[in-house]
């Protein structure tokens, strides 16, 4: 028969609190890594309202389709984010309705700064933009010309001779896509030469663009009214119906976002999955003119980016440099989950131990 002190009776209790306390750090430890792994994907999109100038916004949409104005930008018709989460705008009507040659970038509570002047007569402002792995800039511009814009802001003619450069999109491999709405074609540049080498022609009006995780293509063909799937292998085929496709933007779990405005469409975000199934994602309601810049941003907190793009078949949109679907790495993962582990069971095993 085991005979127990009557002291032990009175210790035993005073243990319990500091295994608690362990316990009560790992799943705290644990539960601060899963809210930081589950943000969510926010849209932020350009309008163009009817009337005066000064009147539009950039609007931020949740992915429960709840909205708030971000920014007082007039007439955003190209976005852009970098490798810090940091938001870049080129506005026709400009910060306050001022039309210039500018380009903006806004902090996390929407504030807007100039990040560098455009050159005169440059056209920026109606086409698009995408980061390199670097942070160099991209934009095409409406004179047949892509400019590239050092993080300094310093702006140099990488390519020219195109009729009306309007979507730009990086694939995995760091090489750029260039659609060109005048000519009906895709096009890849060289960053390093400027040289230009046809891709695919025919396309309708393309615009944007944007890679999915198995690496093809997606460009919007405005008067096609399609969604366009250009394999790697340089064949086009229609990937979904949708009225006037203009911006497209990837979310982390590889559904596409297209916006859709003109005169023979109603001024809406549609969503279209990995099988082409088309549903409304958001609509806008009246007095629009238009629709600007889209990009998807993932909520500010999370700094953490990596530059490498993913190879793998995973459903997920691949992270270019313009993308902003951007996890923390899993290496960094690992590392704050094994303390938090650790934590827990040493906490559980010490209440086992203790209760025999």
């Amino acid at each position: 028969m085991i005979h127990l002190r009557p002291d032990a009776l009175q210790r035993r209790p005073k243990t319990f609190p500091v295994a608690r306390r362990f316990l009560v750090l790992g799943v705290l430890l644990g539960a601060g890594i899963n809210f930081a792994m589950a943000q969510t994907d926010d849209l932020f999109v350009g309008t163009i309202p009817q009337g005066r100038r000064g009147a539009g916004s950039i609007v931020r949409v949740t992915p429960a389709g709840t909205d708030a104005t971000f920014a007082n930008i007039d007439r955003a018709l190209a976005m852009a984010v970098d490798s810090q989460g940091t938001l870049y705008i080129s506005a026709e009507g400009g910060a306050g309705g001022v039309s210039t040659n500018i380009i903006y970038k806004l902090d996390k509570t929407g504030k807007a700064t100039v990040f560098t002047y455009g050159p005169p007569q440059s056209g920026l402002t109606n086409t698009m933009m995408a980061f390199d792995a670097v942070d160099n800039l991209y934009a095409g511009s409406t004179v047949g010309v892509v400019y590239k814009i050092s993080p300094s802001g310093v702006f140099t003619v990488l390519a020219s001779g195109m009729g009306l450069p309007a979507g730009l999109a990086f694939d995995a491999g760091g090489v750029l896509f260039v659609s060109d709405d005048a000519k009906g074609t895709i096009s890849k540049v060289d960053t390093a030469t400027g040289a230009i080498t046809p891709y695919a022609s025919g396309i309708a009006s393309p615009q944007g663009l944007a890679f999915d995780a198995s690496g093809d293509l997606m460009v919007a063909s405005y008067g096609g009214d399609a969604i366009m799937r250009i394999t790697r292998a340089g064949v086009a085929t229609p990937f979904a119906h949708v009225p006037r496709p203009g911006k497209l933007a990837f979310d982390s779990k590889a559904n596409l976002y297209v916006t859709s405005s003109g005169p023979v469409a109603v001024n809406a975000i549609y969503k279209v999955d990995k099988s082409g199934a088309v549903s409304l994602f958001y609509g806008f309601s009246g007095g629009m003119r238009g629709l600007g810049a889209m990009a998807f941003n993932r909520p500010l907190v999370n700094t953490v980016a990596a530059k490498s793009s993913s190879t793998g078949s995973k459903p997920t949109a691949i992270p270019s440099p313009g993308d902003t679907n951007k996890r923390l790495p899993t290496a960094l993962i690992i590392a704050l989950c094994i303390p938090a582990i650790i934590l827990t069971l040493a906490a559980l095993c010490w209440l086992v131990v203790r209760k025999k």
